[in-house]
């Protein structure tokens, strides 16, 4: 009886896990993973928490996958990002304006928020203009390395 209760649990606990990794390629327009990052800031993170702009330098977006346009398989996003940062991390957590050129020849304008850490980043935004309009993009991918 202990037993099948433990197994229970880990199913449910399991397939809890499955539906919310799941959610951000249901609820977003697109959804894209594994992407290259490189990105400036200014001024330059220290160990004191202070306001950082974070400039991202044409970043490879990985694999993107869309239900509304299929062709849309990579992008190139370029953005900009106000926020606290610290070298402890997050580098910069902030909000701003992007620009994505898709690999169909097509543009996606919006505002965002972005998070950069040592070893992984996450990008969530809004699209105002060009392809996806009023849906979201979220990209996310592992690695960072600094322009400057």
């Amino acid at each position: 009886m202990r037993t099948t209760a433990i197994t229970t649990t880990a199913i449910l606990w399991l397939s809890g896990i499955a539906s919310i990794a799941l959610l951000p390629i249901v609820n977003a327009g697109v959804t894209c993973q594994g992407g290259n990052f490189t990105a400036d800031f200014y001024p330059g993170v220290t160990f004191q928490k202070k306001n950082i702009h974070g400039s991202t330098l044409l970043n490879d977006l990985g694999v993107c996958q869309s239900a509304d346009f299929p062709k849309i398989t990579r992008g190139i996003l370029d953005s900009g990002a106000d926020g606290p940062g610290v070298c402890t991390g997050p580098l910069v957590a902030g909000n701003g304006r992007f620009e994505i050129r898709w690999n169909d020849g097509s543009r996606s304008q919006g505002s965002h928020s972005l998070t950069v850490e040592l070893a992984n980043w996450y990008f969530n935004g809004v699209v105002s203009t060009g392809s996806f309009a009023g849906k979201t993009v979220r990209a996310n991918g592992r690695g960072y390395k600094s322009g400057s």
